[in-house]
């Protein structure tokens, strides 16, 4: 969700755009940030682009190898919810024999499956696809339908939560230098053919920009204090043209989809772990009630960070259950 301009000495590209003619010279302060290799602004766009997609390609092919394991841990535990609840309907209202029938056809490619994974038995070729399809496929579809469902989610709460998480605020009526700065991102969308995002300043010693948001729709520029103190208004524009052109080049939906895969992960962890301690029980009733009652920007934001930072938790409730020693009945199950 966020897209950073470059590195100081890439800015220099600015002067390809504003060069009319080779016999134009700019000033001794301007070439601070001239680039050695000049490129064109449509070479520099083609290479961002390519440069985009293989990033792109990456990070559907890391979810997938990631989606794997937890496929297998979820697959399981939705067999067995199906199960117990097929076995309470039966008890009530009898079944079709065709159910169960069906049912132990699944188990039987699953272990064939299993079989040819763990211990390199031979099978059949359409029996081990067939069995890798049942031990794959209902927690990939549960993955992707609560990929689907966080992303339709956060995607409601828009970047309220973000900008309060960064002190942001609108440009000042009496400051000139950021009325200047609101007009010149309002001309430079216009003339790039995207809506005009808004503009929001931190009064911050550190000297950055950043584009935040979902969509080019709800897109903000974020631009630090010190950036307009330090910088001339041409190399303002350069980093003002990158954050434009990134929120037109559909950056920040690629983002935001792409944290939406680490939250939606964040939540299975979450739901494995729900049984075995009350910090899972705890995130995922948070979001149930975010999902229901929408409790703002604010909320979005801190069940967001709680479910990033769950994928990356060195010890969970499982580790912690098992390891304190504790006897209990689920426990010995």
């Amino acid at each position: 969700m966020l897209s950073f301009y470059a590195s100081p000495p890439a800015l220099g590209w600015q002067f390809d755009l504003l060069t009319v003619s080779e016999s134009a010279r700019v000033s001794v302060v301007g070439q601070r940030y001239l680039p050695r290799d000049r490129e064109s602004f449509l070479d520099a766009q083609q290479r961002n682009r390519r440069a985009t997609w293989r990033i792109s390609v990456l990070c559907v092919v890391a979810a997938m190898i990631m989606g794997i394991p937890l496929a297998l841990l979820i697959t399981p535990l939705l067999y067995a919810v199906v199960l117990i609840g097929a076995d309470v309907i039966n008890y009530f209202s009898p079944l079709p024999q065709d159910f169960w029938q069906l049912a132990s056809e699944f188990a039987r490619f699953g272990k064939v499956a299993l079989d040819w994974v763990s211990q390199q038995k031979a099978a059949d070729a359409q029996a081990v696809a067939i069995g890798l399809a049942v031990m794959l496929l209902p927690g990939v579809l549960l993955s992707v339908a609560l990929w689907l469902g966080i992303d339709v989610l956060f995607r409601r709460s828009g970047v309220g939560g973000a900008l309060l998480a960064l002190n942001a605020r609108e440009a000042s009526q009496n400051q000139l230098k950021e009325l200047q700065l609101v007009d010149v991102v309002q001309e430079m969308a216009i003339a790039g053919g995207i809506t005009p995002p808004s503009v929001m300043l931190i009064d911050s010693p550190g000297a950055n920009a950043a584009a935040i948001g979902s969509s080019a729709a709800d897109a903000r520029i974020v631009v630090s204090r010190r950036l307009l103190d330090d910088l001339s208004r041409d190399e303002l524009e350069g980093i003002l043209a990158h954050l434009i052109a990134s929120i037109g080049n559909g950056d920040l939906r690629i983002a935001f989809r792409i944290t939406a895969v680490f939250e939606t992960c964040g939540l299975l962890v979450a739901i494995v772990n729900s049984p075995f301690g009350p910090r899972s029980r705890s995130v995922l009733w948070r979001i149930i009630r975010y999902g229901f009652f929408s409790g703002g920007a604010k909320e979005a934001a801190a069940v967001a960070d709680l479910l990033a930072r769950n994928v990356g938790l060195d010890t969970d409730d499982i580790d912690q259950f098992f390891d304190s020693g504790k006897r209990s009945r689920l426990r010995s199950i």
